[in-house]
């Protein structure tokens, strides 16, 4: 699984920003250097999301790391819209879930995507 650089929506932008650039710069790093991994896609801001999947391949998995992200209301539905962004611009095969998803988010996409559930090393 690729890195996972906490992004939170409410984080200033510059420091999204820095977040998602390391997590691209440094799975592509190892990516290239002969390490396997499946990219692991952390969404910010609104209007960074699209510059940021365009750096993601199309059709393969995509690794998500939720641990801690989806306790309250808006949170799931944050995670709701983005998955549902991740399917529309990247068409994966499915996800790699580290963490507790709600299963009614799982229910609502599970038959455009696999998902492969894991729990938190945290957890």
């Amino acid at each position: 699984m690729g890195l996972d650089f906490s992004v939170h929506s409410d984080m200033p932008l510059v420091k999204q920003k820095a977040q998602l650039n390391d997590n691209l710069s440094l799975s592509f790093f190892y990516a290239n250097n002969g390490v396997p991994l499946y990219p692991n896609c952390r969404g910010g801001s609104d209007c960074i999301n699209d510059e940021y999947l365009n750096a993601f391949p199309k059709h393969t998995y995509i690794a998500l790391g939720v641990h801690g992200f989806v306790q309250l209301k808006e949170q799931k539905y944050e995670w709701r819209i983005w998955i549902d962004t991740i399917i529309n611009k990247l068409e994966p095969k499915g996800f790699i879930i580290i963490g507790h998803l709600p299963q009614d988010i799982i229910n609502d996409y599970k038959d455009v995507a696999e998902y492969h559930l894991f729990d938190s090393f945290i957890e």
